[in-house]
């Protein structure tokens, strides 16, 4: 049954949706069942993007049946004299266009940058699902982000406020690299919204794909 919607925890993971870059996908054989997502940390965009070479890796890997998602991908402002804007909106855009040439959901990094993601959305107008994880923003950045179609995974830390008022539907659970169990972190969340479970946790997911 899956359950963690995002972890960077080294497989066998049998619950969760491991995240890695396309170089660094194992191979099917090595963890038979196991679930990725595929896609380009802003923090590696360089200056201009990404390179043909980055875009060849990532579609392949995408391809593969065991990768369920794109991502983790998105913007991080914290980082732009590193990565700049422009270029991590380049690489963002590249794999928004994977996501819905492939019908596969996102999952998204998003550090300052709730703004651009959500406008980013608006002029893709893409099918798929997007989900930011690691949210732990405050209700009013919550609601923008609900009302612009895009749902929310809360991890060890959260802002208690905002997982109250998320709907039972668009609620997902991770570990990210935490060391606490799925299951301690779903309870977390039950506690301060009393609409989910584990069951429904898990059923979002399912509705992924």
């Amino acid at each position: 049954m899956l359950l963690n919607i995002h972890t960077h925890l080294p497989a066998p993971k049998p619950e969760a949706i491991i995240s890695c870059n396309p170089t660094e996908l194992p191979s099917p054989e090595d963890f038979p069942g196991q679930s990725y997502s595929v896609g380009i940390h802003p923090w590696n965009v360089g200056p201009s993007g990404l390179s043909e070479a980055e875009l060849e890796a990532l579609r392949e890997a995408a391809l593969r049946p065991d990768v369920l998602a794109i991502g983790e991908t998105g913007i991080d402002k914290s980082r732009s004299g590193i990565a700049p804007l422009f270029a991590q909106m380049l690489a963002f855009k590249a794999h928004i266009l994977l996501s819905e040439e492939l019908a596969k959901p996102m999952i998204l990094h998003c550090v300052k940058a709730h703004d651009i993601i959500i406008s980013m959305r608006k002029e893709m107008k893409p099918e798929q699902k997007w989900i930011i994880h690691g949210f732990r923003g405050k209700p009013t950045i919550l609601t923008q982000i609900l009302a612009a179609g895009i749902d929310v995974s809360y991890g060890e830390l959260f802002n208690a406020d905002s997982v109250a008022m998320t709907p039972p539907e668009r609620i997902f659970a991770e570990t990210d690299e935490s060391t606490l169990s799925i299951n301690d972190i779903i309870n977390r969340l039950c506690e301060t919204n009393p609409l989910i479970d584990i069951s429904r946790i898990s059923e979002n997911i399912i509705n992924l794909f």
